[in-house]
């Protein structure tokens, strides 16, 4: 057994006697003299060194995971249970640090005497220049940063992303006390429980935090909870105690607890696809809101199938999208439940993309109603502009007719009868007033045509003024030609009343009377009915329409020439007249061999011009069939497919050239047919 005393030094060498320890073991004699060390030789109190061993432990969240199990279970009742189990398993890694630093044991106590005050308040002040203090904290390379607004930002990075703290100042912001633990957590997951630590009141978050601080990184307690959650915290207490975690903490793990890579990735999926979504709605939204229709029929119906075509082919992908999104979004919501709302920005929200969606389709659904009704009004122009086309032919070839009449009753007008000539200029006067109706209802639909802004509008317009002005010039023609030379005829006032009143009586007594007459009269009325309404009669404006109208007009046009053979019959009946009746019985016979002539060539030239149209609409309709086969193969290409053929894309070009060219004689002979109808 060993055993330790205390001997004092008997040297000489040393003027005072010093206590020094001497070892010895039990029933033995003493191992010798007691060593001596000299404190002022160096190479003596070599080893009289004390060792202190500085130990600190850091742990990283490496990763985290999530594992879902559900189970189904069916109740007797017959109703179905769905328990779902989560687990979520977190990898961190702790690592330690150690550090030895050796201090020396030989230093000897400083003597200290009494002090006078002024050295007192000195010496308090030097120690409190010693303390740790914000100004302390290396702030980096931006040198007009204070170190306030430095710790400030750190205190945002490092609290960023926990869901319900905000740090914005160093006062109110700290009052609930989820700072505080959001700081610990953020670089010590295994210390803090968020879950539990959001449900607990704002005293008992600040003092866990506070005592976790001080057990685990010797962070000194500055602060009691009753002094942060009061209305007004003192700004310098807190800058201080977080000063203090600073010098702890100073940089945030990268890798953010409460977010796991799954989950990240997830979230920048919804992230990219969302803004894919949103970008496309904005675009969309704002080509909706374009109201700039063309003004032509060919280029409204494209825009019309255009529309139908984006209906069809370019919002159910994006529908689709928008369904995923949603599903995603809700995915995100139950993972992140237990920590609080989806990092996501207000715009790329799921309730966000569904408003704009909305009001995506709603300007959609009104620009697509504004295009039909629009294809529809400009349908209905081009059929009235169509309509006042034909009819401006048909008044400038009565126009003619009534010219011609005009030239040949003025070179025979000298060798007729005053009252034969006056019935002649009553009724080129009749023709010109029915002609005049015509006119006006023409100018009645141009303008119509005009004020809706018709394309063609104009040019109409010119071709019925054109024809109001030869109207005005045949009239006077009429007045100079024979109006004003009847005027200067004389011939007894009584003669011509009796023998019209004779004429008059006996004609309405024929015609009564007589069944001759009477045909005469009612083929004269056929005439006249029939081709009132061939003249009325509409062309058509599509294939179908136009076959419809030709077929019709055949049908009529053979019961025209079938009256022939009743005009023959009137013709032979003038052998049953003799003298003033077979005069009277004359003149009716001509009126309806001439009425009967007027609705022969007019019904020719209808069954000509529907031949005519027919041949240039169906030539006109397979040339617009190539086209159209040709237009769908460029507008369904898609340019975004990594594997599209180039080399066959450009042989195809070629080909299509080559055909266009080769086409091109038949395009100019189909359009020349067309302008020659006009």
């Amino acid at each position: 057994m060993s055993m330790y005393r205390f001997v004092k030094d008997s040297s000489n060498t040393s003027s005072s006697k010093r206590l020094f320890v001497q070892g010895t073991s039990e029933k033995s004699p003493a191992l010798g003299p007691p060593i001596v060390t000299n404190f002022y030789n160096p190479n003596e109190i070599r080893s009289l060194q004390a060792i202190h061993t500085h130990k600190r432990l850091s742990t990283e969240v490496l990763g985290s995971s999530i594992e879902s199990t559900k189970t189904t279970r069916k109740n007797e009742d017959g109703t179905r249970r769905i328990t779902t189990k989560i687990i979520r398993k977190v990898t961190t890694l702790t690592r330690g640090e150690e550090k030895s630093v050796p201090q020396e044991l030989t230093k000897r106590a400083t003597p200290r005497s009494l002090k006078n005050k002024p050295e007192v308040a000195e010496e308090a002040k030097i120690n409190e220049r010693k303390r740790v203090k914000i100004s302390d904290i290396v702030v980096g390379q931006e040198p007009n940063i204070s170190a306030k607004d430095y710790l400030l930002r750190w205190a945002k990075r490092t609290t960023n992303k926990y869901p319900g703290v905000r740090v914005t100042d160093f006062t109110s912001s700290w009052r609930d006390g989820l700072a505080f633990s959001a700081i610990i957590h953020r670089n010590r997951p295994d210390l803090v429980d968020w879950r539990n630590i959001k449900v607990q009141h704002a005293r008992e978050r600040m003092e866990t935090a506070f005592y976790i601080a001080e057990r685990e990184y010797g962070v000194t307690r500055l602060l009691d909870p009753e002094d942060v959650d009061t209305h007004e915290p003192d700004e310098k207490s807190l800058i201080t105690y977080i000063s203090s975690l600073h010098e702890v903490f100073p940089e945030p793990p990268s890798i953010h607890p409460l977010y796991d890579q799954a989950a990240q990735q997830r979230i920048q999926e919804y992230r990219e696809l969302a803004s894919s979504v949103h970008m496309w709605i904005r675009e969309k939204y704002s080509l909706m809101q374009d109201r700039s229709f063309p003004p032509t029929l060919i280029e409204m119906k494209k825009l019309a199938s255009e529309s139908s075509r984006f209906r069809t082919d370019e919002i159910p992908p994006r529908q689709r999208d928008k369904q995923y999104l949603n599903q995603l979004f809700r995915d995100l919501e139950k993972y992140f439940k237990s920590v609080g709302e989806v990092d996501i920005e207000p715009e790329l929200h799921i309730d966000s993309i569904e408003k704009t969606w909305s009001r995506f389709m709603t300007a959609y659904q009104e620009r697509d109603r504004q295009i039909l009704e629009e294809l529809k009004r400009l349908e209905r122009l081009q059929r009235l502009a169509e309509k006042v086309h034909r009819e401006i032919k048909q008044t400038d070839s009565n126009l003619d007719t009534i010219e011609r009449r005009i030239e040949d009753e003025a070179r025979r007008i000298e060798r007729l009868h005053p009252l034969d000539a006056k019935k002649i200029a009553d009724q080129i006067e009749s023709d010109l007033a029915v002609t005049e109706q015509n006119i006006q209802s023409l100018i009645t639909d141009v303008h119509t045509l005009l004020n809706s802004r018709y394309l063609q509008g104009p040019e109409l317009d010119k071709r019925v003024k054109k024809l109001h002005e030869r109207w005005v010039q045949l009239r006077r023609l009429l007045h100079h030609k024979i109006v004003g030379p009847l005027a200067n005829l004389s011939f007894p006032v009584e003669e011509r009343t009796v023998t019209k009143h004779i004429r008059t009586v006996q004609e309405t007594r024929n015609v009564d009377t007589n069944p001759h007459f009477r045909a005469v009269q009612e083929a004269i009325e056929w005439c006249k009915n029939k081709l009132k309404q061939f003249q009325e009669a509409d062309y058509g404006t599509d294939l179908p329409s136009v076959q419809a109208e030709r077929e019709l007009h055949q049908r009529e046009h053979k019961h025209v020439d079938q009256f022939h053979s009743k005009v023959d019959t009137c013709v032979k009946a003038r052998q049953y007249f003799s003298s003033e009746e077979l005069t009277l019985y004359n003149q009716h016979l001509s009126q309806l061999q001439k009425v009967y002539a007027e609705l022969s060539t007019y019904s020719n030239n209808r069954l000509s011009d529907l031949d005519s149209l027919l041949d240039f609409i169906q030539s006109a309709t397979n040339e617009l069939h190539w086209l159209n086969e040709k237009e769908e193969i460029e507008v369904t290409r898609d340019w975004s497919d990594k594997n599209i053929n180039l080399q066959a894309i450009e042989k195809y070009y070629e080909n299509l050239m080559s055909d266009l060219e080769k086409r091109e004689i038949q395009f100019g002979a189909v359009q020349d047919r067309g302008e020659a109808l006009v």
